[in-house]
């Protein structure tokens, strides 16, 4: 297999390998020896791996998600990416990739755009929610575009366009995660290191019991300093993500935002729109 992938890679200059490994590890062991034959099995794929990029360094290997457990320290080493899950459904990434996050940096989770309705839940999803729930990942499209109406072309050349102007400003960013009393609500951010600029994403995962929704607070910010907060992309992005059954007008909810206290952000919070239940938006959070 190592002879086949070594020539295949040289003689085409293949520059990107997906390694799948979907295999539920229930039996560890070796049903002949008894001795621990995963372990070893994994070894010698790292070995292989090592070899490979030691050939070809021009090699990327994406490392399967973790229903084949290979997202471990050993794969960290070795691959460029890694695919958190099979599962693309926006609403069900939300804490998928929230626990991802707690080991593996961003920048490092294939996190992707897909179709709607979507293949594994079937749940109908705006390609807004579903942009701005792949935003702080390794960004890609899991969908066939030349399907697409000229309207959704539009929007998600819209969002690759945002997502490309902002990757080089959270190089090895900080993930944050905000406790919000409301369970139907998930609150994450990516900062920059010198907390002068960040991303943060306002989901409802469900419908919550709260109306309106209680202040929001962000997380990580520098608190002696002050920031403008403003819908990413401009107020008009999220209009397919505000219930209809929202009646309270926010002033500060406009392509211009509001300018707030660091201090203020992250002990007291600011109100946000009403999404629809299954809904998100994303928040630009630049030092004024």
């Amino acid at each position: 297999m190592e002879d086949c992938i070594d020539r295949l890679v040289g003689e085409y200059h293949i520059d990107y390998i997906k390694w799948d490994h979907n295999r539920f590890l229930t039996e560890p062991v070796s049903r002949t020896s008894g001795l621990t034959a995963v372990h070893r099995q994994t070894q010698m794929f790292y070995a292989i791996i090592d070899r490979l990029r030691a050939r070809h360094p021009w090699l990327e290997i994406e490392s399967c998600s973790s229903g084949g457990g290979r997202i471990d320290a050993g794969v960290l080493t070795r691959c460029s990416r890694v695919w958190a899950s099979d599962c693309t459904d926006p609403i069900e990434r939300a804490d998928i990739q929230r626990g991802t996050s707690l080991i593996v940096p961003p920048e490092m989770v294939g996190e992707h755009i897909s179709e709607s309705p979507n293949h594994a839940t079937r749940r109908s999803t705006t390609i807004t929610t579903r942009a701005a729930m792949a935003f702080f990942g390794h960004l890609g499209i899991e969908w066939n575009i030349m399907k697409l109406s000229d309207d959704e072309l539009a929007l998600i050349k819209r969002w690759v366009d945002l997502y490309k102007a902002r990757r080089t400003r959270l190089p090895q960013g900080d993930v944050v995660h905000a406790d919000n009393p409301d369970p139907a609500v998930r609150v994450d951010g990516l900062l920059a290191p010198d907390r002068s600029y960040a991303v943060y994403r306002f989901a409802a995962v469900s419908s919550s019991a709260e109306y309106p929704y209680g202040l929001t607070r962000f997380p990580g910010l520098n608190e002696s300093s002050t920031y403008r907060v403003r819908p990413l992309g401009g107020a008009d992005l999220y209009d397919s993500e505000i219930s209809p059954n929202c009646r309270t007008h926010l002033d500060w909810w406009t392509d211009d935002g509001i300018t707030v206290p660091g201090a203020v952000l992250t002990q007291w919070g600011i109100r946000l729109p009403q999404l629809a239940p299954e809904h998100c938006l994303l928040l630009e959070v630049e030092r004024a």
